[in-house]
């Protein structure tokens, strides 16, 4: 499963962007987690505010996005991605 990760500008975060990813990273299992490029064929993209403005965007058509505003929304985004995984290997 190929993931995109978009992280905002980071002008604002109110809590610990890169321990959020680690956590996702560490519960989701995914063999590829990259940045993300416009125009690639992503099966999912998560996109990684600091705060709640989230000025982060990313337009995507025919994939699933998830964004993570904060460590509360992290395990929502593990449930997420392990519905996405559970669909594509069954």
């Amino acid at each position: 499963m190929l993931i995109g990760i978009k992280y905002c500008g980071g002008c604002n975060p109110h809590y610990d962007r890169k321990k959020a990813v680690e956590k996702f990273r560490a519960s989701v299992h995914v063999e590829t987690l990259e940045p993300y490029r416009a125009n690639e064929d992503w099966d999912a993209v998560i996109v990684v505010c600091g705060c709640t403005t989230a000025c982060a965007t990313v337009e995507v058509s025919g994939v699933k996005k998830v964004t993570i505003n904060g460590l509360e929304d992290v395990d929502e985004a593990i449930q997420i991605i392990w519905r996405l995984l559970e669909a594509k290997f069954d």
